[in-house]
């Protein structure tokens, strides 16, 4: 099994995001686990398996600034190689 970083949703059928994380860490330790829900906070105990949390008023930059951190990009080395990935300040 081999992936940069699991974006999971809190609420999907059979089991929810905490759980899958939970399972994708018994099997891949070290793998980055990203959690978003339509919920602003949840409880520490659904987010003992996963490295970050982003729900209901998150903006899109920080999620995946916080993927790329995760993943080890280098997003110096991204964007000189790819000039449309660079960011803009939206401030």
């Amino acid at each position: 099994m081999s992936f940069d970083v699991a974006l999971l949703d809190y609420d999907m059928p059979r089991m929810n995001g905490s759980q899958l994380a939970q399972e994708i860490k018994f099997l891949v330790p070290d793998a980055p686990v990203v959690l978003i829900s339509g919920y602003s906070v949840l409880p520490p105990t659904e987010l003992v398996f996963v490295d970050a949390h982003f729900g209901l008023g998150t903006c899109l930059d920080d999620l995946l600034w916080t993927m790329r951190t995760l993943a080890g990009v280098n997003m110096a080395a991204m964007t000189a190689h790819h000039p449309m990935m660079q960011s803009t300040d939206t401030t």
